[in-house]
């Protein structure tokens, strides 16, 4: 579920030091040649695997972009830690702002989206929604909206992969892979093996990144959440 300082090589400096007036080859400041991660020459599905397990373990990730089409088409913008999750979704044509903490949801958006999702019985409650984030179980919220609570989630694919051309994703070198329905992904040559992107018309397009990155993802305040689940007499534990 998105800092460089450059120094003069230790061999230069010695150099100098020792009267020499020859630079290293490349000049001084050069940029090293990235690593390969080794991930080139791997089969397809085994390049797949890496990166899949990459993701797994990184510490944050960054996610945006679109996923489906039409009237459960969402529109992502998120930053996955681990099981927890913090950002917004537009769904349902309602931009919402998202947090989740272990198997809770609090979800803060305009009142018309619970009108959209609550049973004409339940909606007495609406009007004590505006402002507030609206506590509820992660169960309660996937049965009703496809929302990705894992990075993970983001990465599915269908057999057979094809491993595909060396490229470039920004500046991340990458190779290719395109899978049975035509989706393509990217993943890192140098560096972790991350997944980097993935595209597939009608379906999904979207990029990672921020891997690593510095991330605190909490719950409101308590003063600012209403337990939705909990007004409407229904169970709302995790």
């Amino acid at each position: 579920m998105r800092l460089r300082i450059l120094a003069l090589p230790v061999v230069a400096v010695v150099a100098l030091l020792a009267g020499c007036t020859q630079l290293p080859l490349g000049g001084p400041g050069a940029t090293p040649t990235p690593t390969s991660n080794g991930v080139e020459a791997l089969e397809a599905d085994a390049i797949l695997a890496k990166a899949t397990q990459a993701l797994a373990e990184a510490e944050s990730v960054h996610v945006a972009g679109t996923l489906g089409e039409g009237l459960f088409g969402l529109t992502l913008d998120l930053t996955f830690q681990g099981q927890d999750v913090a950002g917004t979704v537009n769904v349902l044509g309602v931009i919402a702002n998202i947090i989740r903490i272990g198997d809770v949801v609090y979800l803060k958006a305009d009142t018309s989206l619970f009108e959209q999702l609550l049973p004409p019985d339940q909606k007495g409650s609406i009007s004590l929604l505006g402002g507030k984030w609206v506590r509820l179980n992660l169960a309660w919220v996937t049965a009703l909206v496809p929302i990705p609570f894992t990075a993970d989630d983001l990465v599915s694919t269908t057999s057979p992969l094809a491993k595909g051309d060396p490229t470039t994703v920004g500046a991340v070198p990458a190779i290719t892979l395109t899978d049975a329905d035509g989706a393509v992904l990217h993943v890192a040559t140098t560096g972790e093996p991350y997944v980097l992107d993935i595209s597939l018309e009608g379906d999904r397009d979207l990029s990672f990144s921020r891997f690593n990155e510095p991330v605190t993802i909490e719950a409101p305040p308590d003063e600012e959440i209403f337990d939705l689940l909990k007004a409407l007499g229904l169970d709302s534990s995790a």
